[in-house]
């Protein structure tokens, strides 16, 4: 998976094989990484899709409001 855009150190937004739009999350999941890099599937702690690209949004807008210490 490549890096779309990075909401935090621990959320990125990227694209699954069906080129879906998805969320993911990982301890320092992006640190020191930029958007077209590869993330490692291990590095992964937890995935979310959602159907709707409205609703996507809502929920990314969200997720970066959260503070960095509740990760």
């Amino acid at each position: 998976m490549r890096i779309e855009k990075i909401l935090n150190n621990n959320v990125v937004i990227t694209r699954n094989e069906l080129n879906q739009e998805m969320i993911v999350m990982g301890k320092g999941l992006a640190f020191k990484r930029k958007v077209g890099d590869l993330i490692a599937e291990t590095s992964i702690d937890k995935k979310f899709q959602v159907a709707d690209d409205r609703l996507s949004r809502h929920f990314q807008k969200l997720v970066q409001d959260i503070p960095l210490q509740n990760f």
